[in-house]
């Protein structure tokens, strides 16, 4: 799909679909109007043999088509990067993910959910434990005819001393995000928080900003009782810690 002939394709449908709703067509040769001047190099570097790019980008003037074509490769090397981070990246999360899932061949797969549990190990896992647990919940899912995780995660909680592992496998698999908007509102608050009067903030400041505006919930609670702060500072041993924001 990247290729010459897949963005003429591309211009060509969307061109007669311009001309449906009569919306004008320019020419994709035709010149764009807002081309920039070219930039003067410094009168200090007349005489010198300059060999790097000192910030001057490059003049060459394009047409509507050569810069629609730049974009689209532009936009399509990016889709692509993102779906190779997204799933090939994450072949281990998804295989984990489709484990849990009676209907599935591979549901409760020995290698698939312990692989997956390996990266949320966080969690407090216990591998040789769940390998135990594995078969026999496998056996004895399939034998009650569960079909669905979530009809799985209420039927072993009746036996949470004998399937810890397999309940919290299954906890951690019904409850994580299926899409990235909350991610992305994230970014929203970014617009208040870097403003015109704090433009020549570092990275540090900006991130820890950040962090208390997204989780406005967790700084309004210390906000309201700073005694969890303080107790917790007097509980550590290492007390130089740094409460500039």
């Amino acid at each position: 799909m990247r290729t010459d002939d897949m963005f003429k394709e591309m211009w060509s449908e969307a061109e007669g679909l311009a001309l449906k709703i009569d919306v004008l067509v320019p020419a994709p040769d035709s010149q764009l109007e807002s081309a920039r001047r070219r930039k003067c190099p410094s009168k200090r570097l007349k005489d010198s043999c300059v060999l790097g790019t000192t910030g001057d980008k490059s003049t060459d003037i394009l047409t509507i088509g050569q810069r629609l074509r730049s974009v689209y490769f532009e936009v399509f090397d990016k889709f692509c990067a993102e779906m190779k981070r997204r799933f090939t990246d994450n072949n281990g999360v998804f295989a984990g993910i489709m484990a849990s899932d009676p209907q599935s061949d591979t549901f409760l797969d020995a290698n698939s959910v312990v692989q997956f549990c390996t990266m949320f190990s966080r969690f407090g896992f216990n591998l040789e434990s769940l390998r135990s647990q594995l078969p026999v919940a496998k056996n004895l899912l399939i034998s009650e005819k569960v079909d669905c995780p979530e009809k799985c995660y209420k039927y072993l909680c009746s036996m949470d001393d004998t399937f810890a592992d397999c309940l919290l496998y299954f906890k951690l698999v019904l409850t994580i995000p299926v899409a990235s908007a909350s991610s992305e509102r994230s970014f929203s608050s970014l617009k208040r928080i870097k403003s015109f009067l704090r433009t020549t903030m570092l990275e540090s400041r900006t991130s820890n900003l950040s962090l208390i505006s997204i989780n406005r919930d967790l700084s309004n609670k210390l906000r309201d009782n700073p005694m969890l702060v303080v107790d917790e500072f007097g509980k550590s041993t290492n007390r130089r810690v740094s409460f500039i924001v």
